[in-house]
């Protein structure tokens, strides 16, 4: 009998009443892991049955796991399908949620279960600044609107999907303080060819940046920053 930590998002912190649950299972598989919630978290069952909904389950590494898979390490992360389907994937991260295991999420989702004529994929990633305009920048704090922001972001991607040659979308974006050299954005676009990708990619950054509820805070020597609207009006 192995003791597992299991971080609960969405959905199914509301219906355990907390977002961390300790599961002994018997055989370490997810299989077995995905039975005890089903029988400890009130309503997922049912849930589960009336929706169709496969849950998610990505290890302490950041790697998703199958069905019939092992757990190899101490923690695991549940949680529904993100927003937006099968061939979108975005949401907000924490300054707690680790860079590496962020970068690898979008990757993967990107590249599982290619169509046969998928041939390009292409990732950004964007890091804060440690000069900025010549002033030396302490860290950013970015405040998001919780929902209305997820719901933006979500629908930028689903307009991208929808390019011709693109097959895959998908983003995360941090919220919260993070210092010189943090991962702040991640975005991704695969699809036929570059020719289909690049573009994609470009207009998928620009509408984040410029469309998606998300407000910047930047502190330098010289004080705090509040960097407002498209033409980077700054309020000291």
């Amino acid at each position: 009998m192995t003791r597992i930590e299991v971080k609960l998002y969405s959905i199914l912190k509301r219906l355990a009443g907390k977002d961390t649950l300790f599961i002994d299972v018997e055989d370490n598989r997810v299989s077995s892991l995905l039975q005890a919630l089903t029988d400890v978290i009130p309503g997922l069952e049912k849930l589960l049955t009336e929706t169709g909904l496969e849950l998610i389950v990505i290890d302490e590494e950041g790697h998703r796991l199958e069905y019939n898979d092992f757990i190899h390490t101490g923690i695991v992360h549940v949680m529904p399908p993100p927003a937006g389907g099968s061939n979108i994937m975005v949401r907000l991260a924490s300054p707690n949620d680790d860079q590496d295991n962020m970068i690898h999420e979008v990757l993967s989702f990107l590249t599982r279960d290619l169509e046969d004529d998928t041939g390009a994929t292409l990732l950004f990633i964007g890091t804060v600044r440690g000069l900025n305009k010549g002033e030396k920048v302490e860290y950013l704090d970015y405040e998001d609107a919780g929902e209305i922001t997820t719901k933006f972001f979500e629908k930028i991607a689903k307009d991208i999907a929808r390019k011709k040659g693109v097959r895959r979308v998908a983003g995360i974006h941090y919220t919260g303080k993070r210092l010189p050299g943090d991962v702040t954005l991640i975005l991704g676009v695969s699809g036929i060819s570059r020719k289909d990708v690049f573009p994609a990619l470009i207009e998928f950054i620009e509408r984040v940046k410029s469309e998606v509820p998300i407000w910047k805070r930047e502190k330098t020597l010289s004080g705090e920053k509040y960097i407002l609207g498209g033409d980077n009006i700054v309020i000291k």
